[in-house]
């Protein structure tokens, strides 16, 4: 958010491609590691068959703690945001083309 201000909205190429490299390092850091994680401890409870029952839904007894509905709660919020990311509709339109020229 800092980046856009810098020059009135008019951003630099270089600005573009550090903003690039800053999404990408949330996206397949954080989120990569939190999918990973949440797969694992998702897996473990199916083979185990560990679930519990609150109300009339079985949950995996893992989501029982608060620290791991969190960061199922952050996963679900990245997916989202990585579903309204720019870049990913210029990458479609922009085919062979250059996305920082027209990518917002």
């Amino acid at each position: 958010s800092i980046l856009q201000h810098l020059n009135e909205g008019h951003e630099s190429e270089a600005q573009q491609i550090a903003t690039f490299l800053c999404r990408l390092f949330i996206y397949l850091g954080s989120m990569g590691q939190l999918f990973i994680n949440q797969a694992r401890r998702l897996a473990s409870d199916c083979k185990t068959k560990s679930f519990v029952s609150v109300g009339c839904i079985k949950i995996p007894e893992y989501l029982l703690d608060m620290q791991n509905m969190g960061s199922l709660a952050l996963l679900i919020i990245l997916l989202l945001m990585c579903t309204q990311e720019p870049i990913f509709y210029c990458a479609g339109e922009q085919a062979g083309r250059r996305l920082a020229a027209s990518a917002p």
